[in-house]
């Protein structure tokens, strides 16, 4: 794998990585905001904040799903290491790669349905379900280019190249 390869797959890892902690960070810091607003609105006029539901539910799925890929840049995928132990390298390369199909098979799924979810509704805020179903998209998407990123780093490190 040429230089100009390996800096493309850190420039593309460093963007995913900036991405990832934006809204990590922005989803974090909104989800402990609205929380902490609804319970300020529940003690102190004792009513409720009908919004609180939703708009934690849409700000944990972006939370989640961003924050699965950027906990990939960082390790591995759950394995089993006596497994991989044995088997070395190649056996990791299988592993991502049924990973990447499994995670591609999600996404089709995911938007084969979307017009089906552009048109359902939640109860309060009226917000489209694509909102929340468009993280997993979004989530599934960038591991997918992480494991891609793996692979090709592994296999060059493997025919004697250097670290990406």
């Amino acid at each position: 794998m040429s230089s100009v390869l390996v800096k493309a797959l850190n420039l593309v890892d460093r963007i995913l990585n900036y991405v990832e902690v934006l809204v990590s960070i922005l989803t974090s810091i909104l989800l402990l905001g609205s929380l902490f607003y609804a319970a300020v609105v529940r003690y102190a006029r004792l009513g409720s904040f009908p919004e609180e539901t939703e708009l934690s539910w849409l700000l944990y799925c972006w939370l989640t799903f961003i924050g699965s890929s950027s906990v990939l840049r960082a390790g591995d995928h759950p394995h089993i290491s006596i497994m991989r132990e044995k088997l070395g390298w190649k056996y990791v390369i299988v592993l991502y790669t049924i990973s990447i199909l499994y995670l591609g098979g999600l996404i089709y799924t995911l938007a084969s349905y979307r017009s089906l979810y552009s048109v359902q509704k939640t109860a309060v805020m009226q917000l489209s379900l694509t909102y929340f179903y468009d993280a997993a998209l979004v989530g599934f998407s960038f591991m997918i280019i992480r494991y891609l990123i793996k692979i090709l780093s592994l296999i060059h490190i493997k025919r004697g190249g250097e670290t990406a």
